[in-house]
């Protein structure tokens, strides 16, 4: 079966003309720019082909390959699979600014598959934090979203261990060096208590900057173990 990947509308204003402009705007932007799948193909939806396509690669990476990664915080770091894998990386970026809610159900299975390379034990989910400012504009938090998935499917406790204390601008730009000068005190611990082992869980790996800036607030905090999971690696 198709998943419905429509993007969620903004709802018009209560009154019946309110209502007649919203869907007539709709079918003319519907007209002029189509929704499309992720290969290309017209339509708000994904196909059963594409999401036999959209597979995982997990990896794990500690030691140097982590180092080489750009860590020096993590005790490890497991990946669904790779950002340079189109397909993975498109649904990523459609999930993340297109607001296609279809889309969490196989990203959070993705990841769900890489859990299977964590250490064993059982540790505490934490997503990484959005600002309140980026939560308001994006309307979600696509962090926060894959841990539940996460913690659901393995039985564990998801827990908001992070606060964003302010916002970092736009990061995908950014060199490593320019992106943990602007990580630099962001966050803050947000529960009285840190467990020992956290699992920061997060959609993409590019430097580990956003990640070390998380890792290491949460050691100052009380955490022995801190190791991370995301959708893709750069």
């Amino acid at each position: 079966m198709p998943v419905d990947l429509a993007p969620r509308r903004a709802v018009p204003p209560a009154g019946g003309s309110g209502r007649h402009r919203g869907g007539m705007l709709d079918l003319l932007l519907d007209c002029v720019f189509p929704r499309r799948s992720l290969t290309g193909g017209e339509g708000a939806w994904m196909t059963e082909s594409e999401l036999r396509l959209l597979r995982g690669r997990p990896r794990r990476l500690e030691g140097d390959p982590l180092r080489a990664a750009g860590s020096r915080e993590l005790d490890l770091l497991v990946a669904a699979g790779a950002y340079t894998d189109p397909l993975l990386s498109r649904a990523v970026r459609a999930w993340k600014y297109g607001r296609l809610p279809g889309l969490a159900e196989p990203l959070c299975a993705l990841l769900l598959e890489a859990a299977a390379l964590l250490p064993p034990g059982e540790p505490t989910p934490c997503p990484v934090p959005l600002h309140w400012s980026r939560l308001f504009w994006r309307g979600f938090n696509q962090s926060e979203r894959l841990a539940v998935g996460l913690a659901r499917g393995r039985g564990w406790s998801a827990r908001p261990l992070l606060r964003r204390a302010r916002p970092t601008g736009w990061q995908a730009k950014r060199s490593a060096v320019e992106r943990r000068a602007a990580l630099a005190g962001a966050f803050v611990p947000a529960a009285p208590r840190i467990p020992e082992r956290v699992l920061l869980v997060d959609d993409v790996a590019t430097t580990c900057a956003t990640l070390d800036a998380c890792a290491r607030v949460l050691r100052e905090a009380g955490a022995r173990h801190v190791e991370a999971i995301v959708l893709a690696v750069a």
